[in-house]
């Protein structure tokens, strides 16, 4: 798969979930809000 199928500007709709995937990833409670854009 080329990376420039991923190219371009995305938009995010919603984050429901994303702390409890970022926790099974180990990351850090700085990191879940960064990436919430919070």
């Amino acid at each position: 798969m080329a990376i420039d199928a991923f190219l371009g500007k995305w938009c995010l709709v919603s984050s429901e979930g994303f702390e409890e995937y970022m926790k099974e990833l180990g990351k850090e409670t700085g990191a879940l809000r960064l990436g919430q854009g919070a």
